[in-house]
Parts: structure tokens; C-alpha cells; sequence
């Protein structure tokens, strides 16, 4: 029930950064939670990958790069299962 422009005001007062910024790094965030808990010989990245809804697989890697310091392989390689 509020504007566009008082949601982003208040997401960026409380969160540091816009709404849609939260909602990608939320997917992001949870997609390296589903690698880290994946077997890596059963899963392959880009299945996770499109579980949480990125669908460029080039740009879902460099951006969980950026994000947290290694490849989604990597992760996957070190996970748990």
C-alpha cells in the first residue's frame, strides 16, 4: 500500500540497498546454501542455478563471483553431501 518511490526510500534507509538488490542477493544467498548442502556427484551447478530463477549461467557465475570470492563449482566441490 505504499509508492515505489517510499518502498526503495525505506529498503535503502534499512537495508543499505534497493529492493530488487535484496531480492538478488536473497537468491544468490540461497543458491550457495543449496550448493554447499548438494552432492557434487549427483548436482550440477546449473540446475541450482535455475532452481532460484537465473537462467545465464555466464552471469549467474561471475556474479556469485563477485559475491562470494569463488566459482559455484567451487562451492559445490567443497560441499558437505
Amino acid at each position: 500500500g505504499v509508492s515505489e518511490r517510499t518502498l526503495r526510500s525505506v529498503f535503502l534507509e534499512y537495508f543499505g540497498v534497493s529492493p530488487q538488490r535484496y531480492i538478488f542477493v536473497d537468491r544468490l544467498t540461497k543458491a550457495r546454501g543449496a550448493l554447499m548442502n548438494a552432492d557434487p556427484d549427483q548436482t550440477k551447478v546449473a540446475a541450482i542455478a535455475r532452481k532460484f530463477g537465473f537462467w545465464h549461467l555466464g552471469r549467474f557465475s561471475i556474479q556469485y563471483r563477485q559475491l562470494f570470492g569463488e566459482h559455484p563449482s567451487e562451492t559445490l566441490g567443497k560441499s558437505k553431501a
